[in-house]
């Protein structure tokens, strides 16, 4: 089933893997570098597509040298553009060479002021739902997972994150290096970058020394522990996504907490939904929606 929420054709070429080369620019709010894809031509594809919003496409070339002829289509609401590139049959690995849009919609830039230290600038993505295209020229669908390695090169003094294998402390000359080595969907693609500084998570015993505030925090770790077992192959599926992660969530903080903080857990989510059905138009309390034209 084609993703409405993609332009991309996984079908006819299919990415595995990407490799990000990226220098973070904060007087300029942009990412400059190059993604090179490793591709897997499907029955005979000779077209690359790809999800780009905002971005600008400096040179592509293939892994043989050449360079690769590419068209960009007209401008979609919510979607952007979708970049197609010409593929030899033979073709393994293409290299886009790009810069994103300062008002990338993925990537918030804070000021000095902005941040707790009050003396470095910092930032952050959120590619949820469609917007890794908007710094990543990617197959921007659920329906398609990768493994990643990325180099990341900020100023001196901060450090860069990921959502990958990650340092423990800066180093002094800001390049960083990052590998993801199982397959994730691009909306987990994820940097951030400021002075940054590792905390203890847990006790000596291994076990949260207190309850957690009743936040976003638990369930997202439920959403690594469980490793997205169960995921979307579009967007009009992630309530399987979430479901699942829910149901791991209650089971994580029952193990841990007891029954008695579990069931607290469950009757306020129960109260949100309630909440929220409240709040919705009619159409969208189905767990399948029309989305159709729609963000």
């Amino acid at each position: 089933m084609r993703d409405i929420h993609s332009f991309a054709r996984p079908d006819e070429v299919l990415v595995r893997h990407l490799t990000l080369d990226l220098d973070v620019n904060f007087d300029a709010r942009q990412l400059t570098g190059s993604a090179t894809l490793s591709v897997v031509p499907q029955h005979g594809g000779r077209e690359l597509v790809l999800d780009t919003n905002g971005l600008d496409i400096r040179r592509i070339t293939l892994d043989d040298g050449t360079e690769a002829m590419f068209t960009m289509g007209d401008p979609t609401p919510f979607l952007g553009r979708m970049l197609t590139i010409a593929i030899k049959p033979e073709t393994e690995s293409v290299k886009i060479e790009y810069a994103t849009a300062p008002d990338a919609a993925a990537v918030q830039w804070l000021t000095p002021e902005q941040t707790a230290g009050g003396k470095h600038p910092f930032l952050f993505t959120q590619s949820q739902a469609i917007l890794a295209r908007t710094w990543v020229p990617c197959q921007d669908t659920p329906g398609v997972r990768m493994t990643y390695d990325a180099t990341i090169r900020v100023p001196k003094g901060l450090m860069a994150i990921m959502s990958a294998e990650n340092p423990a402390a800066p180093n002094a000359d800001g390049v960083y290096q990052f590998r993801m080595p199982q397959p994730i969907p691009s909306y987990l693609l994820a940097l951030a970058v400021g002075d940054l500084e590792f905390r203890p998570f847990s006790d000596n015993s291994g076990v949260w020394a207190e309850k957690p505030m009743i936040d976003a925090s638990q369930h997202e770790l439920a959403h690594s522990w469980s490793g997205n077992l169960v995921t979307n192959a579009t967007w009009n599926d992630f309530w399987l996504n979430e479901g699942f992660t829910v149901y791991f969530e209650r089971r994580i903080m029952e193990e841990v907490f007891g029954r008695e903080y579990s069931e607290m857990l469950a009757l306020l989510g129960y109260q949100d939904l309630e909440a929220t059905v409240a709040e919705l138009p009619s159409r969208d309390t189905h767990l399948f929606l029309d989305l159709t034209d729609r963000d």
